[in-house]
């Protein structure tokens, strides 16, 4: 469990939050190209 304390924390944590899901949304579509279907685990 975290916990923010103060607007200014909340706000430099939603933003860092916020850069991380913007790389996995660039990268998603060449993440998702290299899933292999032969004897390997795939998640859905």
């Amino acid at each position: 469990m975290h916990i923010l304390l103060g607007s200014d924390a909340l706000r430099l944590v939603t933003a860092g939050r916020q850069r991380v899901q913007d790389d996995f949304d660039a990268w998603e579509k060449l993440s998702r190209s290299t899933d292999s279907t032969e004897g390997g685990v795939t998640a859905a």
